[in-house]
C-alpha cells in the first residue's frame, strides 16, 4: 500500500464491520482514511425530479435517453434484453470489444449499470446493439 499507514489486528477490530457469515475468512474490514485538502462533491440523489424511460435501441446509436432529465445527477441504465448485450459510450459508440476508444462499456443481458453525474455538466450518453440485434433499455434519471 503506497503511502498509506498499516494498522495493527489490534486496532483493526475497531473497524471490523459485521458479516453474517459463518467462514472467518470472509471477515470485511473497513480501512482509516485521512483525507488532506478540499474534496470537491456533487450531490447526487433525488433533489429535483425522478424519470423512469424505456425505449429500443438497434444497431444504430441511439441517444439515451433519447431526451435527458434537465440536471440529471445520476443514472441507472438497464438491459432488459435476455440475450443481448448493449453498448453505451459517447457518440460514435460502436458495439463489441475492439481496443480503442469507440468501443461501448458492454451491459450484459439483465444487468444494470449506474453512472453519478457532476452536477451542471450536460453528459450526452449513447447506447447501441450488436448488428441485426435490438434491446430493450430501461433508464432511471435523478435530478
Amino acid at each position: 500500500m503506497s503511502g498509506g499507514r498499516n494498522i495493527d489486528s489490534q486496532q483493526a477490530q475497531s473497524f471490523e464491520l459485521i458479516h453474517d457469515s459463518t467462514d472467518q475468512s470472509q471477515k470485511l474490514w473497513a480501512r482509516l482514511v485521512k483525507i488532506f485538502g478540499s474534496v470537491d462533491s456533487a450531490p447526487v440523489g433525488l433533489s429535483k425530479d425522478f424519470r423512469v424511460t424505456t425505449f429500443e435501441v438497434g444497431d444504430t446509436e441511439v441517444k439515451i435517453p433519447p431526451s435527458p432529465l434537465a440536471d440529471r445527477n445520476f443514472m441507472m441504465v438497464t438491459n432488459k434484453s435476455e440475450t443481448d448485450t448493449v453498448y453505451v459510450a459517447k457518440t460514435g459508440v460502436q458495439a463489441g470489444n475492439a481496443l480503442g476508444t469507440t468501443s461501448g462499456m458492454d451491459i450484459p443481458p439483465g444487468e444494470t449499470s449506474n453512472i453519478a453525474i457532476k452536477s451542471n455538466v450536460e453528459v450526452e450518453l449513447y447506447a447501441i446493439a450488436e448488428t441485426g440485434k435490438t434491446v430493450i433499455l430501461k433508464v432511471v434519471e435523478v435530478a
